[in-house]
C-alpha cells in the first residue's frame, strides 16, 4: 500500500495564511466612543469631546484617540457642569469639520460600543452631516446600558424598589402605578432637598404635530 503524501511546509503554510487572511477580512472592526455635547438633543447639540477605543474581537484596545472639539458656538454652563468643558478649553481646538473624516474612517463598517450610544451615534451623524460627509448607515452597535438594564431595570416596580424599599404591587394598574409614582416622587425629592416645581419640564404639543410626524419620530426614537 502505498503512503499518502504528506502536504509540504509550504503548502500548510499558505493554507495557514488562507485562514487567517479569511478572518481578518471577515471579522469587524470594534470601537468604543463617547461623546461631550452641548446639550442632549441630538438635532442641536455639537460635539466639544470625542473619545474613541479601537479594540480587537477579546475587547483588548488596539489604540485609542481624544479629541476636544470646538463646536463653534459658546458651551452652555449647563452642559459644563456635567463634563467640565469650557469655552476656553476649546478655544484653540479644531472644529468637528477638520476631524471628521479622520473620525468618519475609524467607525465606518465598525461595530461600535457604547453607554446609551444611539444618543452618541445621532450626534455624530449629525455632526457628519454639517460637516458635509455622508452619515453613517446601518450602524451595528453594542450597548453596555442595555446590557446594564437587562439585569438591574429601569423601570416603576425597580424605582419603588431602590426609593421606598418595597414591592410594586398591581404593576401596570393604571392607579396603583400612579400612587406609586408619587411615593417614588416623594422620596426623590427628599433626597433632592427640593420641591417637585424644580422638576417640571414641558414640550410642544402643537408644533408640526401629525398621525405621520409622530410615527416617523418614533421609527427614530433611540
Amino acid at each position: 500500500m502505498e503512503e499518502s503524501a504528506k502536504p509540504s511546509l509550504s503548502s500548510t503554510l499558505i493554507l495557514f495564511l488562507k485562514k487567517v487572511a479569511v478572518r481578518v477580512l471577515t471579522a469587524p472592526t470594534f470601537v468604543s466612543v463617547d461623546t461631550e455635547t452641548t446639550s442632549m438633543d441630538w438635532w442641536t447639540a455639537r460635539v466639544v469631546s470625542v473619545g474613541l477605543v479601537i479594540v480587537d474581537q477579546d475587547l483588548a484596545a488596539k489604540r485609542s484617540l481624544h479629541q476636544l472639539i470646538n463646536p463653534g458656538i459658546s458651551i452652555p454652563s449647563s452642559a459644563t457642569q456635567v463634563h467640565g468643558i469650557t469655552d476656553a478649553d476649546v478655544a484653540e481646538s479644531p472644529s468637528f469639520a477638520l476631524v471628521a473624516r479622520r473620525l468618519r474612517s475609524m467607525l465606518d463598517g465598525a461595530v461600535v460600543i457604547g453607554y446609551n450610544v444611539k444618543f452618541d451615534i445621532k450626534v455624530i451623524n449629525a455632526e457628519f452631516k454639517r460637516a458635509g460627509l455622508p452619515v453613517l448607515g446601518n450602524v451595528s452597535f453594542i450597548d453596555s446600558y442595555h446590557i446594564f438594564c437587562k439585569h438591574e431595570p429601569r423601570n416603576l416596580t425597580r424605582a419603588l424598589q431602590y426609593y421606598c424599599g418595597r414591592d410594586h404591587v398591581g404593576a401596570h394598574d393604571a392607579l396603583a402605578d400612579a400612587e406609586a409614582t408619587l411615593d417614588v416622587l416623594r422620596a426623590q425629592l427628599v433626597r433632592e432637598q427640593s420641591d417637585a416645581a424644580a422638576f417640571v419640564q414641558s414640550f410642544p404639543t402643537n408644533s408640526g404635530y401629525s398621525p405621520a410626524t409622530k410615527a416617523s419620530g418614533a421609527a427614530g426614537a433611540g
